[in-house]
């Protein structure tokens, strides 16, 4: 049975880690098969590290009361398989931690090709073992581009934490297993905010967690291992932000989002926003250049913990044009002539040509005198 998840496919703002899943039973014993006999194997994985538990659970009514023994391989070799605990002396859960197992604790959950569970068992009141079923797993996981172009509405990140393949007997087909797959991901929405030229921009994205079993939310706690040690940075494809954009995100309260953690101002002889807190004028968040028009991009790089899970999210936002410009700016400076006589009041004439320097340069009336001249 191959098992891919059709109804992840083909979206824009949607990236799901998909697997491909091929399940094959093997059965040697003629009392493997019954129409209470079923497994289950449960792959947790942990976003954090990329480390892995498996799990697997095993009832047949023919061996009640006796021993149900299993043996793990992964990749084609052997690694302890521990019982965990049974449950009304019929059903016998086992259980491998990967990074408590000898031979697996630098193996990630990625490079799982094919996990074999071989059952065997002893009857009540015997002392004979006998090889039961073989249930065999092959993985293959589908490299999907991690450099996503984000859309006004925003960006959905699913990654896996269960793989749940449960194997029943076939009531139309007594004489073999079906199987039935499950999936639970961790799910990152990712919002992305429209910037302003006219106030301090705070927030770059919205944030939302949430849990996802088939395709549908669920309600359930996020892990730590889920959000542990995420880190995040930016860049803006201008020349007019000058300075290192730092950014904070708290996975454990989301109302911020991920935030501008640095102090930016608007530097008037160089024309630039200075990513920086060495002025009076610097306040905490981004400033948008004012003489800034066209396309913005910013491309934030978020590392989920382990090298694997890095992603770039590119947001592209046009700015029609400039906030000041001395020809196309939205701010414009009418002059009306005024009626009535002017008396006692100190004037100077400016140069007609002096008026871009001075919209340039001029920080004070003295300035906009003396460049005027």
């Amino acid at each position: 049975m191959v098992v891919i998840n059709e109804a992840y496919q083909n979206q824009d703002n949607k990236w799901i880690e998909n697997f491909y899943i091929k399940t094959e039973t093997i059965n040697y014993h003629p009392k493997a098969i019954d129409y209470l006999v079923y497994g289950q194997l449960n792959l947790e994985r942990l976003i954090k590290n990329n480390k892995f538990i498996i799990r697997f659970k095993y009832f047949n009514p023919y061996f009640s009361g006796g021993v149900i023994k299993a043996k793990l391989y992964i990749n084609n070799k052997e690694y302890e398989f521990k019982l965990n605990h049974i449950k009304e002396n019929s059903e016998f859960n086992f259980i491998c931690i990967s990074e408590l197992t000898k031979g697996l604790t630098n193996e990630v959950f990625e490079n799982i090709e094919n996990i074999n569970i071989s059952i065997s068992g002893i009857k009540y009141g015997f002392n004979v073992e006998e090889k039961i079923t073989d249930f065999v797993y092959k993985i293959s996981n589908i490299n999907q581009n991690k450099e996503i172009k984000v859309q006004s509405k925003g960006i959905i990140i699913n990654f896996l934490n269960n793989l749940i393949i449960d194997s029943n007997v076939d009531i139309e087909n007594s004489d073999k297993f079906i199987h039935f797959e499950s999936r639970k991901y961790t799910q990152f929405n990712f919002y992305p905010t429209l910037l302003k030229q006219n106030q301090l921009n705070k927030t770059l994205y919205q944030v939302s967690i949430n849990k996802v079993f088939n395709d549908k939310n669920i309600d359930e706690d996020i892990k730590q291992s889920d959000v542990y040690n995420i880190k995040l940075k930016s860049e803006f494809n201008t020349s007019l932000i000058d300075g290192d954009i730092k950014l904070l995100f708290n996975p454990y309260d989301l109302k911020n989002g991920i935030t501008f953690d640095n102090y930016s101002y608007y530097d008037k002889i160089k024309q630039k926003i200075i990513v920086s807190a060495n002025s009076n004028q610097a306040q905490k968040g981004l400033l948008i250049p004012p003489n800034f028009f066209g396309n913005l991009n910013h491309k934030t790089t978020i590392n989920f913990g382990n090298k694997d899970k890095t992603f770039v999210l590119i947001y592209n936002q046009v700015f029609l044009k400039p906030l000041l410009n001395l020809y196309k700016g939205l701010i414009k400076l009418n002059i009306e002539k005024h009626q009535q006589k002017i008396i006692n009041i100190k004037y100077h004439k400016l140069k007609e040509e002096s008026i871009p320097k001075i919209i340039k340069r001029a920080t004070s009336i003295e300035e906009i005198i003396k460049l005027g001249e």
